[in-house]
């Protein structure tokens, strides 16, 4: 398959955009690619997520993919790895909810496995990574915060998913997201990137009341099966 694009940021919409006259082109191309880098998505502030969405308007038949994405590549003190840091596995977790939100089809980490100092890389260019490798201990090996928040997604959305249209996608108070899997299970992940509990009620369509309290700065996954035909006209049409 052909993905175009992929613009090192999605702050400009216009940079994630198919080239202007390649109308004929486009018919030769299936996905558009992007990266998070220099978003606000770092700063939990904002995100470009509507950008993403203007694209999904202007080319509906190509489906929208997040194919590169690391922490630890700004300079300074921010730069490379940090072990144990939820800070970064939150910015995982919400950079992954505000894309499949906004009609992303699937999330791409640009380094697994890295070892303790963030490489090797030719140009120095040393990162952070979900899972860090002690070469000097042998078969040491770290698991990061980013690892569990990408399972969120990983673990319980499995190919095939259908994202669905949630009432608050997009919002920054309590970003979440919603998915339609394979198997007619439904799972809503909810990330609370904020220093107080939140309560949120999921409305599921056949008629039930889901009451949820979700921690300070925590990502929490719900599964449940809906009624027969309760998802049948809310289904937003981006396969995971």
């Amino acid at each position: 398959e052909v993905v175009l694009g992929d613009p090192h940021s999605k702050d400009t919409g216009d940079a994630m955009a198919l080239p202007p006259g390649a109308t004929e082109a486009s018919a030769y191309v299936d996905g558009i690619g992007f990266h998070w880098y220099m978003a606000m998505e770092d700063h939990l502030i904002t995100h470009p997520g509507h950008m993403v969405r203007e694209v999904h308007d202007l080319y509906p038949s190509n489906y929208l993919l997040a194919t590169e994405a690391c922490e630890g590549y700004l300079p300074g003190s921010f730069k490379g790895p940090l072990l144990g840091s939820w800070a970064r596995g939150i910015t995982y977790a919400y950079d992954i909810l505000q894309d499949t939100a906004n009609w992303a089809a699937g999330w791409v980490d640009w380094n697994l496995v890295l070892d303790l100092r963030g490489g090797p890389n030719w140009d120095g260019n040393f990162v952070d990574a979900p899972v860090l490798f002690d070469a000097e201990a042998g078969d040491a090996f770290y698991k990061q915060p980013m690892f569990y928040a990408m399972g969120h997604f990983s673990k319980f959305v499995p190919p095939g998913s259908v994202g669905l249209d949630l009432g608050n996608a997009g919002r920054v108070e309590l970003p979440a997201a919603a998915f339609l899997r394979p198997d007619g299970r439904v799972v809503v992940v909810a990330l609370n990137h904020r220093r107080r509990t939140k309560h949120y009620i999921i409305r599921v369509q056949d008629g039930r009341h889901i009451n949820m309290r979700i921690p300070p700065h925590t990502i929490q996954t719900l599964i449940y099966q809906p009624g027969p035909g309760a998802c049948d006209d809310s289904a937003a049409g981006a396969a995971s």
